[in-house]
């Protein structure tokens, strides 16, 4: 699982969390602004910058490792000189190298090891972090790190941290934090199923959810019309059932009397369960899927192709899920669009 994205948006949202982990004062954290750059000679790109706004104070260039890379530093350097190069900064410098283990940490060479000795990098290993924290920031991140087996105990944990949290913007963008590690996690997992691994109120309440619920009942609504002249209360009674609600019931049955008429009746009472129910789940999962790839895709490339949301909306549930497991290693909108056309050929 490629973590920028996700890493740049906890620094975003979290401005003390770099400085927790560093263990630094937070309150050293005053002050700064977190940007993403380009050095665009080798079209490097940091994980994070922090800049401050006062020039007693060092400017922070952040690089997040989750993989074993022997040639780790030397692009790290590349991308710090560089950097240095362009922009010749009034203040100091330090380097923060964040490795998810131990072992993820390529060797040392001499002329590393001096920058490292000088405090002009600093090494953190995310599996060190293993206590229990209060920090929100702190949490997320061993959430991230945690295996598939403690992932739900401590979703639920994070959870129970949330209820104490008075500000409803920060518990909204928690929850959608989560919800997106666990989705990344275990990408095959329903939105039923994620939502019963954490047990939290204010999943129903973010965005993602929201919109894949209003998506769903858009979709019954409009399958029920399409087909219902032929199986009318068959689409009504299986909707019922799929959306679990008062609205798809009488959707179904109103839309199943009225444009199934004779047929529609004996069509749903002796198929409505058999055929029905599969059809319908295999829809809104499918519709689901898309739902949330978009806005994901659309997160982490700013917008996505008429083209290429054509294109996914195509794609199969395995698909999908295919598709869910490679997102982070889809670089850029070209690599995306390569991925879709290799899909859709095969």
């Amino acid at each position: 699982m490629k973590t920028d994205t996700l890493f740049y948006q906890l620094f975003q949202t979290f401005h003390t969390l770099l400085f927790e982990l560093i263990d630094r004062p937070v309150s050293e954290a005053e002050g700064y602004q977190f940007r993403s750059v380009e050095i665009k000679e080798k079209a490097f790109r940091f994980d994070g910058i922090l800049v401050p706004r006062q020039k007693n104070k060092p400017i922070f260039l952040l690089e997040v490792q989750f993989q074993a890379k022997q040639d780790f530093y030397w692009e790290f350097l590349a991308e710090i000189y560089l950097y240095l190069n362009q922009t010749r900064p009034e203040q100091n410098w330090q380097a923060v190298a964040i490795f998810a283990k131990h072992s993820f940490e390529p060797k040392i060479s001499d002329h590393v090891r001096e920058l490292i000795d000088l405090n002009r990098i600093i090494r953190v290993y995310l599996e060190d972090w293993q206590q229990e924290s209060s920090s929100i920031g702190l949490s997320i991140v061993q959430l991230i790190c945690a295996s598939k087996s403690n992932a739900p105990v401590m979703a639920r944990n994070l959870g129970a941290k949330l209820q104490q949290e008075n500000d409803a913007i920060s518990r909204a963008q928690v929850v959608k934090f989560i919800e997106t590690v666990l989705v990344y996690k275990f990408p095959k997992l329903s939105r039923q199923e994620i939502e019963a691994m954490f047990n939290y109120s204010d999943l129903k309440k973010t965005r993602v959810y929201r919109d894949a619920k209003q998506e769903g009942l858009q979709i019954g609504e409009q399958r029920g019309l399409q087909i219902g002249e032929q199986r009318g209360l068959q689409i009504g009674e299986q909707r019922g059932l799929q959306i679990g609600e008062q609205r798809g019931l009488q959707i179904g049955e109103q839309r199943g009397l009225q444009i199934g008429e004779q047929r529609g009746l004996q069509i749903g009472e002796q198929r409505g369960l058999q055929i029905g129910k599969q059809e319908g789940l295999q829809i809104g999962e499918q519709r689901g899927k898309v739902a949330m790839l978009l806005r994901q895709l659309n997160r982490k490339f700013g917008k996505v192709s008429v083209r290429a949301k054509s294109q996914i909306s195509k794609l199969s549930v395995e698909q999908l899920e295919d598709l869910a497991e490679a997102i982070f290693d889809l670089e850029t909108t070209a690599s995306l669009n390569a991925w879709l056309r290799d899909c859709l050929k095969g």
